[in-house]
């Protein structure tokens, strides 16, 4: 990393051996369960999900590197993995442990617990380049390696590994101190190695570069042009490279909506920039002390270069970080991503490091060798006792399928290759609230990791870019276990495997007993409380696979049918109640069973794409749109046999799609009138926009309905 001409014989390993030692203090008590537990439970399953992209790239790029998006989740949708990051460059030192440990968990603990001593000696490196001593050299390295969003430790900062920031910057350096092919492609390697560690980084990463490189070229040495034409080959490469692993990321990027850009006026910019940028340098006192320091050395010719560099960087940090809500707006499509900006802190941590070096080094060359060791040391002790202490701090999370308690997922893949392999999917999704992980965790995450046991398909999955389908596989596995759920799932998805948690993992027990007595489902074996069953329907409907496998479309529904006005003949439906009569009290919710049946000649398009595709971890809404069937539901009062005035219809979405003359089972709910009395109900089909149900062969619903008062003992 270092030329030894500057950094001195033997500055490298010791370094490096230094961190070691001292992160290995630091992490000792929690290593001991770095092959079944995760760091970072604050995030959840961000955290967990982390762990199944490294060990899924790691699997694909072995086995079909073309697929390497088409990861194995929301199966049958392609392109899973387009909407995340892929981490490709951390499978330096992950696949490797992954391939010999065959352990998702311990691999990625590994490359987290290491990335702290290599994120030291890279800044160590630099600053020795820029002529610091070792001791605050070596110093300034700890306090970058503990710095912004890296402490407590959290699987999450693997999306902004800050160790590529002083590569770049050092390989920057060497190339405009000595232009040559050989430094060329040490500065194309790093910019690589980092752009595609995330696209988090990738961003900060040639911002950082963008600052440097012009430091670089302003810097009086000769042959400008040469390092500018290198520096701009080795860019241009790394960019390239990030392209070709990144077309199907990126396309999914354009399918997230641009918000509303304000007007910014240029006073704004400059009063964040002279009001904010020169607060929160450091992240804790002893930092923020060592940054004050290092301003003041600003006025030593001999340090000035990194207080400028290091100022620059904290400045700019800030003054984006705080009017990220007027920039991002006008970003292109590509960068829409980067919507958290306060994970600009990591280039401000960069930044933090350089001031806090220059103040070290300014006492090293004022008061003497002795003096400045002393403060080297004096320094890094209290950064280990402030920011060292919360790295200590251990909130783990164990990962039962690579636990000795719940092998499982081993027994899942042994009985799946002597059964036949098959989408897979898991219930219950979510934790129960006993859990105390929050509403948005679930379990999900948890069987994408032990799908690293086996790698079959699964039907669910957690991704912040859902498919456009998962509404309406949510509503379905809501609706278990319901015969016609399953079969709709099965259409879906080929489903051929149900794996069952315990019962205490359940909220509604009932629903885990009605599957188990469900008919097409067999009993494979039983472990540990979990039960493995075997889907034994066959689908009926190729075309809601096919649609689905085919990823998203605008003018079809997500099952396929075609978004578009009905003809007459396709406009004909039937009605018909499941309950002879309705009870309910009055400005409640009265639930009514009822049968929909497709008496026209094509399908009903009803579960129509989400418009909103990047809608986080929260089930896509459903769509309204023109060309959308649906149920409208009207209440008229019955006054001693005269029929009054009806309400306004209520618009009710099915369920799903109806094929041509097939029907469609479905319980809805319907907010009753609040004075109460008798009722006619009566419940139609309607097409958003255009075609009406209003031929001679329709025959909507017409039940009594009595509605009681509030007070009535009666139940809906």
């Amino acid at each position: 990393m270092c030329r030894s001409s500057r950094t001195g014989r033997g500055f490298v390993p010791g370094a490096l051996g230094a961190y070691c030692g001292v992160f290995l203090l630091l992490t000792g008590a929690w290593l001991p369960l770095a092959s079944s537990t995760i760091s970072g439970a604050i995030h959840g399953n961000d955290a967990e999900w982390t762990v199944w992209v490294l060990a899924w790239v790691a699997h694909a790029i072995v086995r079909n590197p073309a697929h390497l998006f088409d990861a194995n989740i929301n199966f049958p949708a392609p392109r899973q993995l387009a909407g995340s990051d892929h981490y490709l460059s951390s499978q330096l030192l992950f696949a490797p442990l992954f391939w010999l440990t065959g352990n998702p968990v311990l691999a990625t603990n590994v490359v987290m617990l290491l990335s702290y001593p290599l994120a030291g000696l890279a800044m160590a490196c630099l600053l020795r380049a820029l002529g610091c001593g070792p001791g605050a050299a070596w110093a300034a390295g700890l306090i970058f390696s503990l710095g912004p969003r890296r402490v407590p430790a959290n699987l999450m900062f693997l999306e902004y590994l800050n160790l590529y920031l002083p590569l770049v910057a050092l390989a920057l350096m060497r190339l405009r101190t000595e232009p040559s092919a050989g430094r060329t492609l040490a500065l194309w390697a790093s910019l690589t190695a980092g752009v595609c560690s995330s696209y988090y980084m990738a961003a900060m990463l040639g911002l950082t570069a963008a600052v440097w490189g012009t430091a670089e070229l302003l810097r009086q040495a000769g042959a400008r042009v040469r390092f500018l034409v290198s520096a701009g080959l080795a860019g241009g490469a790394s960019l390239l490279a990030l392209r070709l692993v990144s077309g199907p990321y990126l396309g999914r990027a354009t399918e997230i909506p641009a918000p509303p850009a304000p007007e910014i006026p240029l006073g704004a910019w400059i009063s964040s920039f002279t009001l904010r940028a020169p607060y929160g340098w450091g992240e804790g006192t002893v930092v923020t002390w060592l940054c004050l320091l290092g301003l003041l050395a600003l006025a030593r010719r001999d340090v000035r270069r990194i207080v400028a560099l290091g100022l620059v960087l904290v400045a700019l940090a800030s003054v984006l970080t705080d009017r990220w809500a007027l920039i991002y707006p006008r970003l292109p499509d590509p960068m829409r991503f980067f919507r958290t900006a306060s994970r600009l802190q990591v280039v401000k941590g960069f930044g933090t490091a350089l001031l806090a070096a220059a103040g070290l080094e300014a006492v090293r060359r004022l008061l003497g060798a002795r003096a400045g060791a002393l403060a080297a040391v004096a320094a890094s002790v209290a950064v280990v006792g402030t920011k060292g202490t919360e790295l200590r701090r251990f909130d783990g999370r164990e990962i039962a399928a690579f636990s000795t308690a719940a092998p499982i997922y081993a027994a899942v893949a042994r009985v799946a290759e002597a059964e036949g392999r098959g989408p897979l999917m898991q219930l219950p999704l979510t934790r129960s609230p006993g859990g105390g992980r929050g509403w948005f965790t679930s379990y999900e995450t948890e069987a994408m990791i032990g799908s690293a046991r086996h790698w079959l398909p699964l039907v669910g999955g957690y991704t912040g870019y859902q498919p456009p389908h998962r509404g309406l596989f949510l509503d379905l596995v809501e609706a278990l276990p319901a015969s016609q759920a399953l079969a709709d799932l099965v259409d879906m998805t080929h489903l051929r495997f149900i794996l069952l948690r315990p019962a205490r993992d359940w909220e509604r027990p009932g629903v885990r007993m009605g599957l188990l007595l469900m008919p097409g489902l067999h009993r494979l074996f039983e472990q540990d409380g979990w039960i493995l069953l075997r889907v034994e329907r066959a689908p009926m409907h190729p075309q809601w696979f096919a649609a689905i496998a085919g990823g998203r479309s605008l003018e079809h529904t997500v099952l396929g049918t075609s978004l578009a006005p009905l003809s007459p003949d396709a406009a004909r439906a039937r009605v018909s109640p499941r309950d002879r009569a309705v009870t309910a009290r009055a400005g409640t919710l009265a639930r009514v069973a009822l049968r929909v049946e497709n008496l026209g000649t094509s399908a009903w398009p009803v579960s129509a794409p989400p418009t909103h595709p990047a809608a986080g971890v929260l089930p896509p809404q459903r769509s309204r749109g023109p060309y959308v069937v649906e149920l409208f539901a009207q209440w008229r009062p019955l006054d001693e046999g005269e029929a009054g005035a009806a309400s306004p219809a209520l618009a009710v979405p099915l369920g799903r799609d109806i094929p041509a003359g097939e029907s469609l089972d479905q319980t809805v709910a319907l907010v009753t009138p609040s004075v109460p009395g008798r009722y006619e109900l009566s419940t139609g089909v309607r097409q958003v926009g255009t075609t009406a149900f209003d031929g001679p062969e329709n025959q909507p619903m017409r039940i009594e309905a009595l509605v009681t008062p509030p007070s009535s003992s009666a139940r809906p």
